[in-house]
């Protein structure tokens, strides 16, 4: 499942992270960039998380 999270969040992690860049910069828009940044962080973060929780060998 890591490896599997690895290979196709790839892609959902780079379209947020060119959506938080290619909103426009004004307030309006502050909470989509927002939350497209956030978004671009959670298949890292829960292969970290999945990684961390792995029974101790």
């Amino acid at each position: 499942m890591i490896y599997g999270t690895l290979s196709c969040g790839t892609l959902p992690t780079l379209a947020a992270l060119v959506t938080a860049w290619v909103l426009p910069w004004r307030m309006r828009w502050l909470p989509c960039r927002a939350g497209a940044a956030v978004a671009s962080l959670l298949p890292s973060l829960f292969v970290l998380l999945m990684v961390f929780t792995l029974p101790a060998p």
